[in-house]
């Protein structure tokens, strides 16, 4: 018995590039149509509110669902590349290899919440279903936010190799995500200052992930396909299908 195999090659530094073209274009065409159309009466409608109705609803719908998706294949290669790093340090004591190890599945278990929470309140528009849009909306943030803090923690043990500037930049971001506080609070009380809380806040978390180019730039994943092959009394090969 023998194996056919074949390697693909995938570059997930153009994932990121992607997902930096997307961003900006579905929330800029999602806000004009809201302020074209005159869909929302505040002066800086909140996210939520330029993806209520249609046809604003479909496109950022759309757009939200592939970021999401993106995000969630972002959030997974970089579980990889820390749990390499973690396994390469070589720590003196095996249960403190373990606790980074879980502390890396932890992370991005908070990674993947919010990147399936933002693909719900894509799909779940406020006036159609109020109390789950909310509930995915909380969830995209709160895990957000704890994915951002747990993966510089992770980055400044395990990453020796990060730059400066860059190390400093996600710090600066996970303080600006925090705003997702003020969000909250002022909602309340002042809507426009609520709305630019909570847009600085997402935008942030989206911001964070682009960092990753340094980390993604130089790296390759192979990606290896396999099925077994069976060899025929008459000398022909049968590969057998899974």
């Amino acid at each position: 018995m023998i194996s056919s195999k074949t390697t693909t090659q995938i570059k997930p530094f153009y994932i990121l590039c992607i997902i930096s073209i997307f961003v900006p274009i579905t929330f800029i065409t999602t806000y004009t149509i809201t302020e074209v159309r005159g869909d929302d009466d505040q002066i800086i409608p909140y996210i939520s509110d330029t993806i209520d109705f249609a046809p604003e609803s479909c496109i950022g719908t759309f757009g939200l669902s592939i970021i999401a998706f993106l995000m969630i294949m972002v959030v997974f290669i970089k579980h990889l590349i820390i749990k390499n790093n973690i396994v390469e340090k070589e720590y003196s004591d095996d249960k403190k290899e373990k606790k980074e190890l879980k502390f890396n599945r932890f992370s991005t278990s908070m990674g993947l919440i919010s990147g399936l929470s933002m693909h719900g309140v894509s799909s779940f528009q406020f006036h159609n279903a109020n109390l789950v849009h909310v509930i995915f909306a909380a969830l995209f943030f709160l895990c957000g936010f704890i994915y951002l803090l747990t993966q510089t923690i992770l980055d400044n043990k395990n990453s020796s190799d990060i730059p400066f500037k860059v190390s400093i930049i996600r710090k600066i971001l996970i303080c600006i995500s925090f705003l997702f506080i003020g969000y909250i609070i002022t909602q309340f009380f002042i809507d426009n200052l609520a709305a630019i809380f909570e847009i600085i806040s997402a935008l942030s978390i989206f911001v964070y992930m682009v960092t990753f180019f340094y980390e993604f730039s130089n790296l390759t994943l192979n990606i290896e396909f396999s099925k077994p092959i069976k060899k025929l009394p008459n000398g022909y090969h049968n590969i057998e299908s899974n």
